[in-house]
């Protein structure tokens, strides 16, 4: 028995607490879902957990305690070798380049993203219509128009909009 359920995209649950998750994860509450971007690669979290255990990935260790902050903009870095690799988009260094057009990355991830504009692979996959997206942020995006999830609000009227730039043209 599944007493709870999403209405917004009818998902059931047996507890609660799990709807209550659902909609934090998902945006489906009509808040605007935290999102949590890796300064190395890019890529987005919704919870800052995921978001830490990602960038362990990138250095290749077990959990640390230590923070290591960027002096430039301050972002906090879990290891001190994530921070050097992020300090790169700073100073200029870029040590990856594309084979195609020679221009260079300060990360692997970053380099494979930026390829796919000349490859055209798009892996991201929308389970609705099936349309396919070269980055997650764009997929994103387009899975609001199915949801009608509208995060960006106008503080004068407010009027909701699915993306940022829509919200700008409107003020």
């Amino acid at each position: 028995l599944k007493p709870y359920s999403c209405p917004v995209c009818n998902q059931e649950f047996s507890r609660k607490y799990h709807l209550v998750r659902h909609n934090m994860q998902t945006g489906c509450d009509g808040k605007e879902k935290p999102i949590f971007p890796c300064q190395v690669c890019g890529r987005e979290f919704n919870r800052k957990d995921n978001l830490r255990e990602h960038l362990r990935a990138h250095a290749g260790q077990t959990k640390r305690k230590k923070k290591y902050t960027c002096g430039c903009c301050g972002v906090e870095c879990e290891a001190n070798e994530l921070l050097k690799l992020h300090k790169k988009i700073h100073n200029g260094e870029r040590q990856y380049a594309c084979d195609f057009c020679h221009k260079k990355f300060p990360s692997s991830g970053a380099l494979k993203k930026h390829r796919r504009t000349h490859t055209g692979e798009k892996p991201y996959e929308c389970i609705t219509c099936h349309r396919r997206f070269a980055a997650k942020e764009t997929l994103n995006r387009h899975i609001r128009l199915h949801t009608g999830y509208k995060p960006h609000c106008c503080p004068y009227c407010g009027k909701r909009f699915i993306q940022g730039t829509q919200l700008k043209a409107h003020l």
